[in-house]
């Protein structure tokens, strides 16, 4: 079985593409130990996402700020308070429903002004959170133990909310993180 192409490199210059061409950034800027934080300015990371986007690459999640989430909290309860004012039927019928519609709602309205993006995401990372099982099947690529010890630390990290480098190999999910 020989190799077709690595997805991993190819994943990686289609993100470094992405940032070169949204943010006009040099090449060299863009190395796989680089931080997305230090990379992409706050005003820009919706723009960088769509890009991301627009190319099939799930490498970012943008996630809402202190701030924004309080504000989506906010909406939820002016959503409650004023749906038990206004309500024609039971406001019991109301306020057993209310926070889910409500929640949905905020959600669905602040995902589009999410902008945070976890402050250790570095360019390896994303690579590797782009790079899908099916990608290295097509390419009769294997991953690596470290590209796999990277995505279960990833997977871990985001499952639990730790932080990624609190998880090493030796790290036992039991005694070590409390799960």
């Amino acid at each position: 079985m020989t190799l077709k192409y690595n997805p991993i490199v190819r994943n990686f210059c289609r993100i470094r593409r992405v940032l070169m061409e949204t943010l006009e950034l040099p090449r060299d800027a863009i190395h796989p130990s680089a931080t997305l934080v230090e990379l992409i300015p706050r005003s820009q990371r919706r723009r960088v996402w769509k890009a991301f986007d627009r190319e099939n690459l799930n490498a970012v999640e943008l996630r809402l700020s202190r701030g924004q989430w309080f504000a989506s909290a906010a909406l939820m309860l002016l959503w409650v308070s004023t749906g038990c004012w206004a309500w024609p039927g039971s406001w019991c019928t109301f306020l057993g429903s209310a926070p889910f519609l409500g929640l949905a709602v905020s959600s669905v309205l602040f995902r589009f002004c999410a902008t945070e993006i976890d402050r250790s995401l570095t360019i390896g990372d994303a690579v590797l959170r782009a790079t899908s099982g099916r990608q290295c099947t097509e390419a009769d690529y294997r991953f690596t133990r470290n590209e796999i010890f990277l995505k279960v630390r990833q997977i871990v990290a985001s499952s639990l909310g730790v932080n990624p480098s609190q998880i090493r190999p030796e790290t036992n999910l039991m005694d070590d993180l409390g799960a």
